[in-house]
This record gives C-alpha cells, structure tokens and sequence, in this order.
C-alpha cells in the first residue's frame, strides 16, 4: 500500500506527514510517498524572473522543493519507515491528482493550511480543488 502526503513545508503539512507516518506503522508493506509541486508563480521571487533563463528558474525550484521537503525527509528517517520523495511542477492539485494515478496510492493526507497566502484564499484552497478530481480517500490535517 502507498499513501500520498504533498509537502510545502507547512506546519500542517508537516502534522500530515506525522499522521501517515502512524498510519504506516500499523500497516505492514506500507510505504509514503512525499510530494512537493512547484508552481512558478508560489516561488516568491522578485519582480521580474520571469524573465530569468529558465535554467535559473529551475535551480530556484529545486532549492525550494528542497526546503519545503527537509522536515517531512527528517521525519520520515527518524520514524524509520519506507519514503520516496517526488518533485513536481504544475498545478498543484492536478499534479497531485496525476502523482497519485502514477504512484497507484490508496490514501492521501494533506494539510489544510498551507503556504498559499492570499492567492489560495482568491482561488480556493488546494484541498477543496483536489476533492473535486481525486478518486481516492482523503485525509485532511489542520
């Protein structure tokens, strides 16, 4: 069995990674995958990178899936269970969506706060986006 945590760093996505990490105890052959999607425009640059080379743009996303990964990766160590990690780019919750399809999972759990600011609140929240597409179970962890 596979389950899913997407990871941004968050505090809450952090407590979903504990939660799964119990939930890989009890369940023997159970494995995590953690997931950090990239999406241009929540890398905080400065004005202007857009018009970087995208080789530099590159580098910035993996530097910032890096950080968001570095906790729920200590986590995981110190729990001594079974992880991949996987980073992404594009939209966060259908690159969820389409990771979970890949990585044939059976449960996902995700945070319900995380990094977005006052974009996630305009656009709704990853979590309620994800609900719409996804055919798997779903925790959410505040």
């Amino acid at each position: 069995m596979k389950i899913l945590v997407p990871v941004d760093g968050s505090p809450a996505s952090i407590r979903a990674v504990k939660l799964a990490i119990n939930q890989v105890k009890t369940l023997p052959e159970t494995s995590l995958v953690l997931l950090n999607v990239q999406n241009f425009s929540g890398l905080r640059l400065p004005e202007g990178a857009e018009m970087m080379p995208s080789a530099w743009i590159e580098q910035e996303e993996k530097r910032a899936a890096e950080e968001a990964l570095k906790d729920a990766v200590i986590t995981c160590r110190e729990a001594g269970i079974s992880y991949v990690t996987r980073t992404e780019r594009g939209g966060v919750a259908t690159t969820i969506d389409r990771v979970a399809r890949d990585e044939h999972v059976q449960h996902i759990f995700m945070g319900t706060r995380g990094l977005g600011g006052v974009r996630g609140l305009l656009l709704g929240s990853v979590a309620t986006q994800l609900l719409h597409v996804i055919d798997v179970p779903v925790t959410l962890v505040k």
